[in-house]
């Protein structure tokens, strides 16, 4: 178990901003329990927003993202690699651009990383509340210079926002059961979003991209809202997201650097780059990314693949399968190379040979050599 004494050495020293905060957090706590006009706040909810004020600082203290969250949780990737390029597509929307930012499936969870960006100024998004007026509304938010005890129209008038927006993150046809969220405002109103879902999808190779959907509803709070019980809504919007998601990239996955994109008979860079992935009975996933518009200008037919060794010789042919990746303009070629020639495949340096097939025979097309990372 992490005790106090590993959170302080893993957190470093408070700075004098976060003490600030925390002090004035439960001094207005310790106020608000004396004075009789007030409502009367219990030590847990206190307790409760010095923990978010920590949460808060944890994740400022480190840069924004899944692998710090993780890092927070005392967690590691379990077997595959953090996705930074997500090909996505947004429906218009009036009041927000959503981008995903950041994306890992490790296991039976989904990491996700994403942006909610006003498209107006001095428009605040914030998660979905019940209630502008009600104290504490900021608690759900991990800013540790603000107070949680604040109403959220309270901050907003505080920031100068004429306009809030409520963000609620819908369950696509891809994700699952909302687990935890992490959720942080920035100057300009944007909100920022750390999300843990479950996952029950595949986890068979090879390294391949699922089309999958995401829904984002954004609730427009009229602004002469009064009422004390609940939140009026002068707009509301679905954003649909549209998300080619990476799957099973391993962090073992071995990929060529960006010098090695090749064209073939001259068309440039229509491989952008291959990856060698071992597996677990020894055998090696072969993925190769292919630029569909490049390609296509070649009028290039379905190919095999084949290994090559350093005299030019042939290990093994591989009968290629594929993946259209609709949003990216891509499409993913992958085999599996046998376990006899995974030393070889995981070579810093590997010769990949291009076949074609002319009626009954296999003829050579490019043959190519890529330094793998």
């Amino acid at each position: 178990m992490t005790s106090a004494e590993d959170f302080r050495r893993e957190m470093g020293e408070p700075d004098e901003s976060f003490e600030r905060c925390v002090l004035s957090t439960l001094t207005k706590l310790k106020q608000e329990e004396v004075e009789p006009v007030k409502k009367k706040i219990s030590m847990g909810f206190a307790l409760a927003a010095v923990l978010t004020l920590l949460v808060a600082t944890a994740l400022a203290a480190g840069s924004w993202g899944i692998a710090n969250y993780l890092r927070e949780k005392g967690l590691e990737p379990a077997a595959h690699k953090l996705v930074t390029e997500v090909p996505q597509k947004q429906e218009m929307s009036d009041l927000a651009d959503v981008t995903v930012d950041e994306l890992l499936i490790d296991g039976g969870k989904v990491y996700l990383s994403m942006t909610v960006r006003p498209k107006k100024e001095k428009t605040l998004m914030i998660p979905k509340v019940e209630n502008l007026a009600v104290p504490g509304g900021m608690a759900a938010l991990n800013n540790p210079d603000y107070d949680a005890t604040m109403s959220v129209r309270a901050f907003a008038e505080s920031k100068g926002f004429e306009n809030i927006v409520g963000v609620t993150l819908e369950e696509g046809a891809f994700f699952e059961q909302l687990n935890n969220a992490v959720y942080q405002v920035l100057e300009d109103g944007t909100l920022r979003c750390l999300l843990e879902y479950s996952y029950a999808g595949g986890e068979a190779f090879p390294e391949e991209r699922l089309w999958c959907t995401m829904n984002v509803l954004l609730l427009k709070y009229r602004e002469d809202d009064v009422k004390p019980d609940h939140v009026r809504i002068s707009k509301t919007e679905y954003v649909h997201l549209q998300l080619e998601v990476p799957l099973n990239i391993s962090r073992e996955t071995r990929r060529s650097r960006a010098a090695d994109a090749h064209g073939i008979d001259g068309f440039g860079k229509t491989i952008e780059y291959v990856t060698m992935t071992p597996v677990e009975d020894g055998s090696v996933q072969l993925t190769m990314m292919i630029n569909r518009d490049v390609w296509k200008k070649n009028d290039f037919h379905f190919f095999a693949a084949a290994l090559m060794d350093a005299s030019g010789k042939q290990l093994c042919r591989l009968d290629m399968g594929m993946s259209n990746m609709i949003l990216s303009g891509k499409e993913l070629w992958y085999g599996v190379i046998p376990a006899g020639h995974a030393q070889t495949a995981l070579k810093d340096t590997v010769t990949i040979q291009l076949q074609e097939r002319e009626g009954l025979l296999w003829q050579e097309r490019d043959t190519y050599t890529y330094t793998l990372e």
